[in-house]
């Protein structure tokens, strides 16, 4: 594990403009994960789980403050060099997969290359297939896939540009008990193999005491748990 952080939020704020008037999400919160970490965010419906991830992704910018990802501050990039930068740095899992209905699985995984203009080096595809045990299912179309499958393909593809960071939101909250267990078990060899910092939002308090430090949101504020 690096002792270099892969990023840092200092006195980050985020303020939405609503109907009835302002409302503030997070406020003056500060943090630094190293690379490698594995690191879970925990809190309430409704605390800010989604706008803090939002944020790290360059899916949004802070309404005050400073994120600083991989050594590049965000507030000098414009919406193109962030677009470039997400491609590049960052991978997403999502709860509810994001596949593309009408793409094979090898078609979705290999997805974050072809946005990027680059090809896939070879090998490098049936590497990750092999990776998440999904290989006998290269040609099949996403919508014939089990939750668990998805969910499989979804790391895959979050994996195949070997970006710095990977963020998951509640990445197995709609599969079973044991189909989820299997997922995490194959996302945490993954980000291992890789050296990958990971950082999960997570309900499950089984998942978050697996991480090697747990972030709860309270208060509009992120705090470390001891």
């Amino acid at each position: 594990m690096s002792t270099e952080p892969i990023l840092n939020i200092h006195n980050v704020s985020k303020r939405f403009e609503t109907a009835s008037g302002e409302i503030t999400i997070l406020e003056n919160v500060s943090f630094a994960i190293m690379s490698g970490e594995k690191v879970a965010i925990i809190g309430p419906s409704g605390s800010g789980k989604s706008t803090l991830l939002s944020l790290i992704g360059l899916l949004d910018t802070p309404t005050t403050g400073n994120v600083t990802i991989a050594g590049r501050n965000i507030d000098l990039m414009t919406e193109k060099d962030m677009a470039y930068f997400r491609n590049k740095k960052i991978g997403f899992i999502f709860q509810s997969f994001e596949l593309i209905s009408a793409f094979s699985v090898s078609e979705n995984i290999s997805a974050p290359l072809d946005i990027g203009g680059k090809s896939i080096p070879d090998g490098a595809l049936y590497k990750i297939l092999t990776e998440v045990a999904m290989t006998n299912r290269a040609d099949a179309l996403s919508y014939t896939l089990s939750g668990g499958e998805k969910q499989r393909v979804a790391i895959a593809r979050a994996m195949i540009h070997k970006p710095a960071i990977i963020l998951a939101d509640e990445p197995t909250g709609s599969l079973d008990r044991t189909t989820g267990e299997r997922v995490l078990k194959l996302l945490l060899e993954a980000v291992a193999e890789h050296n990958t910092t990971l950082i999960i939002i997570t309900h499950d308090e089984n998942i978050a005491n697996r991480m090697d430090r747990v972030f709860e949101i309270k208060n509009k504020g992120v705090y470390e748990r001891n």
